[in-house]
């Protein structure tokens, strides 16, 4: 018998040696090497004194663990027992089991599996502690990742008007903001303003009016700064700019921060804009802000109206040249 000859369930060849004290006609039990006999039947071979002896013929092999019906060895005589040792085999998965790019192969039992299709586009993969599903929606809890998509509240989804807000452990609906109310609507710090223009758009439309705070305002060129709603020049809108310095003027679409002498690193203006999301209407305009030129303080005060009777949704600050630095908050206010 050849090692080729030995099926599927044969992996480890292994090797016993006994020595005769005379007489011996079966062995079984621990070698000369104190390894216990056990081998695959009719898968061993024994050789005596380096001889093939034949199965069947010049000895027996029927329980894997003893050889039998030898002719009694004599002292001295060496016995050799080549035999292949079995592993299982594990039943091989058919291909047939997937049918489409992306499937999966999940387990639903103990020794069983089956086939998983492929989710669709945007959908996660999640389990529900017994079986796995793809999903649009996420539960649970997500910790410093970001999240994209539709956001569902875990208790419900709030009634008419209310809003999304903060308890600072969690997130829960409250009433729309009531009269007097501000709120900072491009926080939680404000805008930045750099380059040569800034635009801040979708400004929510839940309020009646926007107060701009503006501060630390720079132009590289020593221009001035516009405020210019919904980012056009194609309203027509005064503007009126009283300051120690006779600094009056008129603008187009625009509020002016004409900077005099030049602005000044502590400069700060507060900006309101009444009925900003009203669509028939024009917009009035209060401006109040404080520079240092040439070290002294100095308050401008300005009024004017835009002429528009489109709703204000995003304002576009820009210098007449150069570029700008400065920080901007806008308040919602009620």
């Amino acid at each position: 018998m050849s090692i080729s000859s030995v099926n599927g369930v044969a992996s480890t060849v292994s090797r016993y040696r006994f020595v005769a004290a005379g007489g011996e006609t079966s062995l079984t039990g621990s070698d000369a090497n104190g390894a216990t006999l056990s081998y695959l039947v009719g898968k061993e071979e024994v050789y005596l004194n380096g001889a093939l002896l034949v199965r069947g013929q010049d000895y027996t092999g029927t329980d894997g663990a003893t050889i039998s019906a030898l002719t009694a060895l004599v002292a001295g005589d060496t016995v050799e027992i080549i035999t292949f040792v079995p592993f299982a085999i594990p039943t091989a998965i058919s291909s047939a089991t997937v049918t489409t790019q992306g499937d999966l192969i999940v387990a639903t039992g103990a020794s069983a599996v089956t086939r998983l299709g492929v989710g669709s586009s945007g959908q996660i993969l999640t389990s529900n502690g017994t079986t796995p599903a793809y999903t649009s929606t996420v539960t649970g809890t997500l910790n410093n990742g970001t999240l994209t998509g539709t956001l569902t509240a875990a208790s419900s989804a709030g009634t008419s008007g209310q809003l999304l807000s903060s308890t600072g452990t969690g997130v829960q609906w409250v009433a729309a903001p009531a009269a007097g109310s501000m709120t900072l609507l491009n926080g939680p710090s404000g805008t930045a303003l750099s380059g040569s223009s800034v635009t801040i758009s979708s400004i929510s439309q839940s309020y009646k009016n926007l107060l701009i705070y503006i501060s630390g305002v720079a132009t590289s060129t020593g221009g001035d700064l516009y405020i210019k709603p919904n980012g056009t020049d194609s309203i027509t809108s005064f503007i009126q700019v009283i300051t120690s310095y006779s600094n009056s003027g008129y603008g187009n679409n625009n509020y002016g921060l004409t900077k005099g002498a030049g602005f000044q690193a502590n400069n700060i203006g507060v900006f309101t804009i009444n009925n900003y999301t009203s669509a028939t209407l024009y917009k009035n305009f209060t401006s109040s802000y404080v520079m240092n030129p040439n070290g002294s303080a100095n308050t401008v005060f300005g009024t004017g109206t835009f002429n528009t009777t489109s709703a204000i949704t995003s304002l576009l600050f820009v210098p007449d040249g150069g570029t700008i630095a400065g920080t901007v908050l806008i308040y919602g206010v009620n």
